[in-house]
C-alpha cells in the first residue's frame, strides 16, 4: 500500500511540475506579448509626438515666415505708396509735386484745386504692432506744420499698410484747423479722384 501511495504520489507530483511548467510557460508567453504589445504603443506615441513636433515646427516655420513677410511689406510701404499715388497721378493728369514749396518734407503731395493734398506713408517702427494707434495719434498732431503752410488743404492723408487696419480703432480725427484721415493704398485711386471731381466742379 505505502508503495501504491508513494508511486500515486509521485505521479500527482510529477503532474503538477507539468502544469506548473505548462503555467510559467504560458505566463512568459502573456508577459512576452504584453511587453511587445507596451513596444508597439511606445513606438506608435513616439511617432504621434514626432508627428506632432513636427506640425507645430511647421506652424511656428510659416508663421516666422508671415511675420518676415509683414515686416517687409511694412519697410517698402513707404516706396509703394509713392509709386501707386505717381501712377495714380499719371493716369488721371494729375500733377505730382516733388518739391513742395513749402517748410517740411512729406512723402507725397498732389496739387488739385490750387491746394496741396498730402498723403503720409505711416507703417510700424518695430515688431509690435500694439504700439501703432498711439503712434498715429501721435502723427495726427505732428502734421499740424504744413497746414500752417500756405495752399494746404485742410484734410491730410496718413496712408498705413493693409495688413495693420485690424489694430487701428480711429480712422479719423478732427483736429482744431484741419482733419486727419487714416487710409490704406486701396482707398488712395477713390479718395484722389473724388478730389479730382471737387476740382472738375470748381473748373
Amino acid at each position: 500500500n505505502l508503495e501504491a501511495d508513494l508511486k500515486r504520489v509521485g505521479t500527482e507530483k510529477a503532474d503538477m511540475m507539468n502544469r506548473i511548467t505548462r503555467f510559467e510557460q504560458t505566463d512568459q508567453s502573456r508577459l512576452e506579448e504584453f511587453q511587445k504589445n507596451v513596444s508597439g504603443v511606445n513606438a506608435v506615441r513616439t511617432g504621434l509626438e514626432k508627428d506632432r513636433q513636427k506640425i507645430n515646427d511647421e506652424r511656428i516655420r510659416e508663421k516666422e515666415e508671415a511675420y518676415e513677410k509683414m515686416k517687409q511689406t511694412w519697410r517698402n510701404h513707404e516706396e509703394t505708396v509713392k509709386t501707386a499715388i505717381k501712377n495714380l497721378c499719371q493716369s488721371h493728369l494729375i500733377y505730382y509735386v516733388k518739391d513742395v514749396p513749402f517748410k517740411g518734407r512729406p512723402d507725397n503731395t498732389i496739387s488739385i484745386a490750387g491746394e496741396y493734398v498730402i498723403f503720409d506713408a505711416k507703417s510700424p517702427a518695430g515688431d509690435d504692432l500694439e504700439n501703432f494707434p498711439k503712434y498715429l495719434k501721435i502723427q495726427t498732431e505732428s502734421v499740424s506744420k504744413y497746414i500752417k503752410q500756405e495752399n494746404v488743404k485742410s484734410d491730410i492723408f496718413l496712408v498705413v499698410p493693409s495688413n495693420t487696419v485690424d489694430v487701428i480703432n480711429q480712422f479719423s480725427y478732427k483736429m482744431a484747423d484741419y482733419n486727419v484721415y487714416i487710409v490704406t493704398i486701396d482707398a488712395l485711386e477713390p479718395i484722389i479722384l473724388s478730389l479730382r471731381k471737387i476740382e472738375d466742379y470748381e473748373f
